[in-house]
């Protein structure tokens, strides 16, 4: 094993950032920050000696040796660019990095230094102290068949639902860990990677229909093994083992597994197909994109129609057609195939945490006629019923942000930020929350956040432009509309946010022009109110308030009844004294402070 984490590891805090000069890592509040090579060496020469210049004669003697053919000029302020970006900071209003024109750069900000092993809570975000954060690895498959491949990573996902159910660890999800599959790893290296202070790795090996596996839990900290485990059976028993799996980490952990590996859970089907077809079916929706989701949806309905009693199928089927309804292919088709596969896995378990989050999920769409209350009830049951689960936390924040609660809201999203530090998702709607609150600038950190974790997140593109429009940066918001419409050229948000920067330029005509046709839309899609509450703000300033507060009370009937956002948007300021919106904000009032009773 390799040596351990906490020996002469430094950790240099600076602002809200921390720095491992050792491992090569950059982490805010926890979330480690994409700066390799050359801009990682600059910031680390620059912490050495915070609040001096660093020459740019010393940047080239270090880090580009007279020996290296390179263009330095263009090299070093490349470099420089690339660290500003990482730390959200600008050449013109520097909060970190200065630069002394003709001479070289300087860090304005002070750094703290402390020892990694006399500070353990410093390792995870701000409120995780306490429980550890735990990565299950894809199992090796050391009898190497393409057929079986699948196995690798559905047998970790079994694991990562049973570990993470109850909240008493935090568990990465199976997205975060899917890309060690096939990879050779150190689990040092991993833990740093992932922060996490335990890991577990596992083999697998299967002659025929017959399996060994394999699972060790590594203690990162120390580099100490908690556990070794070991079990054969039929593939036909996989489940049971799974779940004797779980429940032996669980124990080495301290932490209560979710059911017994003394009187294993029932395996959920008798059919060894239909199983096969499941984990199958879980191993393709780890990869999160078109092709594979549509493949999943149909291994998934082939095994719940081989067995119409398999509820975790049903479930997972359920879960499939809501992200083709929300992310893929908008509209009432795949909503309605995932509220008939909700019914079904309801009917069979009531209790199935899973098919009370798609619930939610299908009840809060224009199919669902945006049920905040019944869709906030269900992912509440759903979290109730599995407190570790990141899919029921994170939609209903989102739910929470639309009606209102922002505090709840940002609430649910650090906690889900904790199990998965690099959630683009969460980020994006964290910047949200920050922006209905008018803090632009956090707002924007959210989002540089997110775009460094995923640089085509569909979410933080729609988003962005919103925070530039707020600021009156009206060329930086056509700039980024621009980059939005690369991936979404005809959605009616960014129409909508086109005509508002029109709006706010004082061409009122092409502005209207613009907002019509976004009104005119397309498909029903899930942020169809956004579109309504910019269009709302393009009709104060071209002179037409009523309609204005008509559009509004059309974003709250659909998915955004938002009290403390239409009430302090500094758009809607002069609509104070118009009696129709003094109504709409009174009942919207009255609306929300039911859900802060109810859900607050």
């Amino acid at each position: 094993m390799a040596e351990s984490l906490s020996s002469s590891q430094q950790i240099l805090r600076f602002g809200t950032f921390e720095v491992n000069p050792r491992s090569g890592e950059l982490r805010k509040g926890g979330v480690r920050i994409k700066l390799h090579g050359q801009p990682f060496e600059v910031l680390a020469m620059l912490l050495e000696r915070p609040g001096q210049v660093v020459t740019r004669e010393e940047l080239r003697l270090r880090l580009w040796p007279t020996d290296t053919f390179v263009n330095f000029d263009h090299g070093v302020n490349t470099a420089i660019n690339k660290l500003r970006e990482a730390l959200g900071d600008s050449a013109d209003n520097p909060r970190f990095v200065e630069t002394l024109p003709r001479r070289g750069y300087r860090l304005l900000a002070g750094v703290q230094e402390q020892d990694r092993a006399t500070a353990p809570e410093a390792v995870l975000p701000v409120g995780v102290t306490g429980r550890r954060a735990v990565a299950v690895l894809p199992f090796k498959l050391l009898t190497p068949n393409p057929e079986d491949d699948y196995l690798s990573v559905a047998l970790a996902d079994a694991v990562i639902n049973r570990l993470g159910a109850n909240g008493e660890l935090l568990v990465r999800p199976t997205g975060a860990v899917a890309c060690y599959a096939k990879q050779a790893i150190d689990p040092l290296t991993v833990a740093r990677e992932l922060n996490v202070q335990v890991i577990v790795e596992g083999s697998i090996q299967k002659f025929g229909q017959r399996l060994r596996l394999h699972a060790q839990v590594w203690n990162a900290a120390e580099s100490s093994t908690l556990l070794t485990v070991k079990h054969d059976s039929e593939m036909a028993d996989l489940f049971e083992v799974q779940d004797k799996i779980a429940g032996a980490v669980a124990r080495a952990l301290g932490a209560r597994a979710t059911t017994s590996s003394e009187v294993p859970a029932a395996a959920p089907t008798k059919y060894p197909l239909a199983f096969e077809l499941f984990l199958r079916a879980v191993e393709r929706l780890s990869r999160v994109n078109l092709w594979d989701t549509q493949t999943a949806i149909a291994m998934l309905e082939k095994a719940v129609k081989l067995d119409p009693g398999f509820v975790a199928a049903w479930a997972r089927l359920a879960e499939a057609y809501m992200i083709m309804a929300v992310t893929f292919e908008p509209g009432v088709r795949w909503v309605r195939r995932g509220d008939r596969a909700i019914r079904r896995a309801l009917k069979l378990d009531p209790r199935n945490a899973e098919a009370h989050c798609e619930r939610g999920r299908a009840l809060w769409t224009p199919a669902g006629n945006f049920r905040n209350r019944a869709a906030l009830r269900a992912l509440s049951a759903a979290v109730r019923l599995s407190p570790g689960s990141r899919r029921a936390k994170t939609w209903q924040s989102v739910i929470f942000l639309h009606v209102g609660l922002l505090e709840e809201a940002k609430e649910g999203l650090l906690s889900v930020l904790n199990t998965d530090p690099e959630d683009a998702l969460s980020l994006v709607f964290l910047g949200q929350i920050a922006m209905y609150r008018w803090d632009y600038d956090e707002a924007e950190e959210y989002h540089l956040r997110a775009f460094h974790i995923d640089p085509t997140n569909i979410w933080a593109h729609l988003f962005h432009p919103t925070i530039a429009l707020y600021r009156g940066q009206l060329e930086e918001a056509a700039e980024r509309i621009r980059v939005a419409r690369q991936l979404l050229r005809d959605d009616p948000w960014l129409q909508s946010c086109d005509a508002l920067l029109w709006a706010k330029r004082g061409e009122f005509r092409k502005a209207e022009q613009l907002i019509q046709r976004a009104l005119r839309g397309g498909k029903p899609l899930l942020h169809t109110h956004h579109v309504f509450h910019t269009a709302a703000a393009v009709h104060v300033l071209v002179g037409k308030p009523a309609r204005a507060t008509e559009l509004l009370r059309k974003a709250s009937g659909m998915g955004l009844p938002n009290y403390p956002v239409f009430r302090d948007d500094p758009h809607f300021h002069s609509l104070s004294d118009r009696p129709e919106f003094l109504r709409l904000i009174a009942n919207l009032k009255r609306e929300w402070a039911g859900y802060r009773q109810e859900f607050g």
